[in-house]
């Protein structure tokens, strides 16, 4: 399904005819990905194309783990594919990681495994740690 189908149908937040959108690429390559930024008037989005069973997974854990990942707004299934709506959050990821990334990065999973008392069903291919006032917040791409 085309990409302005799919913003078509979401209506869990305003997105505004004007919102700009672009297409996230990988760092390594500078290749696009299933991952779009949407900035509608003064906010931003994420959606995604979910992975396998990403949606289940991310709901699943959202009831224990509220604060520590980002906002689901809205699940989008079509044609067999399914979308990720989600808050943006301004941040570094740890394709350039140093020792102090690495540190904020354990603690946050350590405080991930104390909270669920461990880290599966999870597996984390590659973890993106988020400071947003004060509070790590780990973004998973499953």
């Amino acid at each position: 399904m085309e990409l302005l189908k799919i913003i078509d149908r979401i209506d869990a937040v305003f997105i505004s005819p004007k919102a700009t959108i672009t297409q996230l690429k990988h760092e390594e390559d500078d290749e696009p990905y299933q991952v779009w930024r949407i900035d509608s008037d003064n906010t931003r989005y994420i959606l995604k194309e979910a992975k396998g069973n990403e949606s289940e997974i991310y709901h699943s854990i959202r009831s224990v783990l509220k604060e520590s990942i980002p906002t689901l707004y809205q699940v989008i299934t079509t044609d067999e594919k399914t979308y990720l709506l989600m808050e943006y959050i301004e941040g570094e990821n740890l394709c350039e990681c140093n020792r102090t990334k690495l540190l904020c990065a354990l603690d946050a999973l350590i405080s991930l495994q104390q909270k669920t008392g461990r880290i599966g069903p999870l597996t984390i291919g590659r973890i993106f740690l988020i400071k947003a006032s004060f509070n790590a917040k780990i973004v998973a791409s499953i």
